[in-house]
């Protein structure tokens, strides 16, 4: 019986820190999207140690393919992995509502206030800040992207990055498509060197 209240105890008080890590995700990520992920790695590899960079990978990979917001899709999937439905629900809570109610203060504020040079400024400085952190969470999804867990190079994935990279750059072919054509052409590449 006591074993059992220790292991309840020991869950709820795991599905409380969830819920407060990603609270402060959601407190402190300004700009959203890809910006979040460097904070979510911190967060849940290096601190919590709940997941490993592979995983997290995979989360990220399968959050961005999925409809809505990346961050709030990594969040949900993080919590789901950890604890179930219910834990992906506590943490897509934790990341949601500090933006809810911050936007409800704010919001009333910048349309009384919207030609004032302070919010025009800060505007200006954050913009820098979040293209630096997006440059981030991409150099840091793109070891365990590239690179398997024995240490050895991902070909297939390196040149079909190349050539959706090349995709996006000269043709104005849809980015959704172009994520349908990779996935489609890993599939096909790896289920070829899989059989051989």
């Amino acid at each position: 019986m006591i074993k059992k209240y220790q292991i309840r105890r020991s869950i709820m008080s795991k599905i409380i820190q969830l819920f407060i890590s990603f609270f402060k995700i959601g407190l402190v990520s300004i700009g959203g999207g890809y910006v979040i992920i460097p904070m979510i790695e911190k967060e849940i590899i290096y601190k919590h140690n709940w997941i490993d960079s592979s995983t997290f990978a995979n989360i990220v990979g399968i959050a961005a393919v999925t409809p809505g917001p990346i961050s709030l899709n990594t969040a949900t999937f993080v919590g789901n992995k950890m604890f179930g439905i219910f834990g992906g629900m506590v943490s897509t809570a934790g990341v949601v509502l500090p933006s809810f109610i911050i936007t409800l203060f704010i919001s009333g504020f910048y349309f009384k206030n919207s030609d004032q040079l302070i919010q025009k400024t800060i505007f200006y400085v954050l913009k820098p800040l979040i293209v630096g952190m997006i440059f981030i969470a991409a150099l840091n999804l793109s070891v365990p992207a590239f690179i398997h867990l024995n240490k050895s190079v991902d070909y297939v994935s390196v040149i079909l990055f190349i050539f959706s990279f090349l995709l996006l750059l000269k043709t104005k072919i849809n980015p959704i498509l172009i994520i349908f054509i990779s996935a489609s052409l890993s599939l096909l590449i790896n289920s070829i060197i899989w059989l051989l």
